[in-house]
């Protein structure tokens, strides 16, 4: 769509400079160097248009990753608020783990575990980076959120358990 509005300014910018010639050999009319100005200004209008509206049509993610999901395809219009791809970053993996809330007494971030895969049955080691806000009061747990040292065959969405060498038996 733009080099079609491209072209037309182009094909209007020649009839002027011609039309502009012609007028200086006073070989046409006022009024038609006047027509193919204005025929040229609307054509340069349009292109600058479209090509405003195609300067916004690149999208830049915050961070580094890769795309898992494309949601919205090419040509489509996007609805404000909606989702048009799901991106994983490929920086430092986390492990979001409920342990019991009695735990709070020896749990603090820094504490280190080992991750056992289900999908590959391999472990990874890992620590504590920071506790949750607050206690669910029905299960009398809380989420723990851990950085993991990925080595291998370590992905996005990946199940398993944890172990802590000091965790008291439940």
């Amino acid at each position: 769509m733009l080099s079609a509005a491209e072209a037309a300014a182009s094909a209007y910018r020649k009839t002027y400079d011609t039309n502009v010639e012609l007028d200086h050999y006073k070989a046409i009319g006022t009024n038609e160097v006047a027509v193919s100005k204005a025929n040229l200004g609307k054509a340069s209008a349009e292109a600058q248009a479209i090509r405003a509206g195609t300067g916004q049509c690149s999208i830049v993610a915050p961070f580094a990753g890769t795309v898992v999901e494309r949601i919205a395809h090419p040509h489509d219009v996007a609805a404000p608020g909606q989702p048009l791809m799901k991106i994983q970053g490929t920086g430092a993996l986390e492990v979001e783990l409920i342990v019991p809330s009695k735990w709070l007494t020896w749990l603090k971030p820094g504490t280190p575990f080992t991750f056992q895969l289900e999908e590959t049955g391999g472990s990874v080691s890992g620590t504590v980076s920071r506790l949750g806000a607050a206690v669910d009061p029905v299960s009398k747990t809380m989420r723990v959120t851990g950085g993991i040292v990925a080595s291998g065959t370590v992905l996005p969405g990946m199940s398993g358990t944890a172990s802590f060498a000091q965790a008291p038996a439940i």
